[in-house]
């Protein structure tokens, strides 16, 4: 129950219009147009993506019953996103060693002074 101090205020009473709504929305109940139902796309893997086809053969193509030859009459063909991790090589690096002649010569003179100990402790 509403007393008469309250309607004096204007806030709104029972012959208060229904709000609009504020986002441009259809007002519930008006015939609005029908939305169609949204297409998902379930299972079908994009097609720039490599494919690898692994077919399994049956064991024996006979009939268990009469060991006549079967043929084929269709297939089922199922799709699953595979992840193939980075490829491992080995790197090699090669720095060849390289020695001058005159270094060659000088390296065997140092070799025969080795005999006496030139550690410094």
């Amino acid at each position: 129950m509403i007393c008469a101090e309250q309607l004096a205020l204007g806030l709104g009473g029972e012959d208060a219009a229904a709000p609009t709504a504020a986002n441009d929305d259809t007002a519930p109940g008006t015939a609005g147009s029908k939305r169609t139902k949204a297409r998902r796309n379930i299972g079908a893997l994009p097609a720039h993506l490599p494919r690898h086809e692994q077919v399994i053969e049956p064991s024996s193509t006979l009939c268990p019953c009469c060991m006549a030859q079967m043929r084929r009459i269709g297939e089922d063909v199922a799709e699953a996103l595979d992840r193939v991790p980075a490829l491992l090589r080995v790197l090699r690096t090669i720095r060849p060693n390289t020695l001058a002649e005159f270094a060659r010569k000088r390296s065997s003179r140092r070799k025969h002074r080795l005999g006496s100990s030139r550690a410094a402790w």
